[in-house]
């Protein structure tokens, strides 16, 4: 199985990219990160969506979100237990 993934790995790049991952491996690369990182980072596109459901269905969301500083513009969704 590592010699398919290494070969995987050093075939050559489309102009533009720096990695070709195999099947899952994008996955488990951002899994790892977000058990890093203590949650899973959502879109703010992503974020607006839940809480307009949130707020269509006469709800609010467990969790709030922020910015992390060292990501391009999206959410980190932290949960507030004070709201369950």
């Amino acid at each position: 199985m590592q010699g398919l993934i290494d070969e995987v790995h050093s075939t050559p790049l489309a102009h533009g990219n720096d990695r070709i991952y195999y099947p899952g491996e994008a996955e488990d690369v951002a899994a790892g990160r977000n058990s890093v990182d203590g949650g899973v980072v959502l879109a703010d596109r992503t974020l607006d969506d839940l809480d307009a459901l949130a707020s269509e269905s006469g709800t609010t969301l467990p969790f709030r979100a922020c910015n992390w500083p060292d990501r391009p513009p999206v959410g980190k969704v932290e949960f507030d237990e004070s709201l369950w």
